[in-house]
């Protein structure tokens, strides 16, 4: 617990980051999270209704990816 006093005289008590169930186990990372690009795909096929699809699977073969691809961009694009 630290002890603060103000300006005006005004004396209040801070918890103190021990007081609060010890230090953090490791520390954060710096900037923003890092987006993987199955978040994009994710967030792409919900915005078309798809988002039940197994795309894995699918991007496996190209040339169904491919045709799946094409079909998202153009119906993005209307």
């Amino acid at each position: 617990m630290i002890i603060v006093t103000d300006r005006d005289n005004v004396t209040y008590t801070t918890p103190h980051y021990g007081d609060l169930g010890g230090k953090p186990e490791r520390k954060r990372p710096f900037g923003r999270p890092r987006q993987r690009w199955e978040n994009n795909i994710n967030i792409l096929l919900q915005g078309t209704g798809w988002e039940d699809m197994d795309w894995i699977e699918l991007a496996k073969e190209r040339d169904k990816w491919q045709d799946f691809v094409n079909t998202v961009i153009s119906f993005q694009a209307a």
